[in-house]
């Protein structure tokens, strides 16, 4: 279990990594803005907003189960299930997370330059984000 509590402390390391990384390019863009309508403001806004309270609340279920020994041990149980695994590598799960997290950043970066290519970057990430739901499904009801 000492292992496992590393990598959820590795986890939530990395994820306030990527949150503090996201709002600085936010800010940076923001403050160095040419031309943004309020539409495409608040989008970015939106999104990032979204982004950061799915990261929060991941690290703060991280850091509740860190300590508490029964929803560490049911959390690990959880996340080292074999079925579990076999679903996440059937859908290739950390790969497509990557692209993920690199199209939302991309698509909030994008908006500050051109709008056709936000909107190509954010469909493009919708998409994933349905395959994967897709086939999540499918492959929890199939095994």
């Amino acid at each position: 279990m000492e292992n496992y509590k590393k990598s959820l402390k590795t986890k939530n390391f990395w994820m306030i990594l990527i949150i503090i990384f996201i709002f600085a390019i936010y800010l940076i863009l923001l403050i160095n803005k040419k031309f943004i309508d309020e539409y495409d403001l608040g989008f970015s806004l939106g999104v990032f907003t979204g982004l950061s309270v799915e990261i929060l609340f991941f690290i703060t279920r991280n850091l509740l189960t860190l300590r508490n020994e029964d929803k560490l041990r049911r959390l690990y149980i959880k996340e080292h299930d074999e079925r579990s695994l076999m679903i996440k590598q059937k859908t290739g799960s950390i790969g497509i997370q990557i692209c993920m997290i690199g199209l939302g950043i991309a698509s909030l970066v994008s908006i500050f330059f051109d709008k056709t290519v936000f909107y190509s970057l954010f469909a493009a990430l919708f998409f994933i984000a349905i395959v994967k739901a897709i086939l999540k499904i499918y492959y929890m009801k199939k095994f």
